[in-house]
């Protein structure tokens, strides 16, 4: 027994009432996963946009996520990091210097390699690092001897090393090496400060400084 008249219609309507309902769910996932790019000049839209939506700025990397009222820059662990020298610092005259993670950035240390020429000012130096969060300080180390009056000196902090008290290595490279703090990721805004603790003559010796690590960027 074939369809009848009526049975076409139905089928019909119900094609059409098929067709209307996926368009609204294509619609409304469309809206929920709705995901933009463009340049950092350009105005990210708000109206109609839905929580959890992304703009990603072309020009810049930085990826933003929709919170209902506003676009806020997506910050995360789970990207790309480059091992890199994340900072240096060769400037002369100076023997307490501070490394701030810049904004939309982390960094994890691998190491801190430090050069430190004394001027002939008496006094016995002593190399240190401290880390903070740019108020409170939570790690320290430092170097397990000190440095007499006209002497060069190279230091290393780094994971795993142990503390060493006598001096090593050929006279052109006199080392000491110290562990460094096993730390999480730094975040924006932390420090890392290498310096005299004694502040002999903090104005007057040289200090070169090495940041090796990952950095993160968002």
């Amino acid at each position: 027994m074939g369809a009848t008249k009526s049975d076409t219609r139905a089928l019909n309507d119900i094609d059409a009432s098929l067709d209307v309902i996926r368009g609204i769910l294509r619609d409304t996932w469309e809206a929920r996963i709705a995901s933009r790019v463009g340049l950092s000049t350009a105005t990210k839209p708000t109206a109609g946009v839905v929580v959890g939506s992304t703009f990603f700025e072309t020009d810049t990397g930085v990826m933003y996520i929709y919170d209902g009222s506003a676009w806020q820059p997506y910050q995360t662990t789970g990207g790309l990091a480059t091992t890199k020298i994340l900072a240096r610092d060769v400037a002369a005259n100076d023997s307490d210097k501070t490394f701030t993670v810049p904004a939309a950035t982390q960094w994890d240390v691998y190491s801190v390699y430090v050069k430190c020429v004394s001027t002939a000012t008496a006094g016995n130096r002593q190399i240190a690092i401290e880390i903070d969060d740019g108020t409170n300080v939570f790690a320290v180390s430092f170097i397990g001897t000190v440095q007499a009056a006209s002497l060069t000196r190279f230091y290393m902090f780094a994971r795993g090393l142990g503390r060493l008290t006598a001096t090593d290595g050929p006279t052109a490279y006199t080392m000491l090496w110290c562990a460094l703090p096993q730390l999480p990721w730094l975040p924006a805004g932390y420090r890392i400060r290498v310096y005299d603790v004694a502040a002999i003559d903090a104005a007057a010796d040289d200090m070169d400084v090495t940041i090796f690590g990952q950095e993160l960027t968002f």
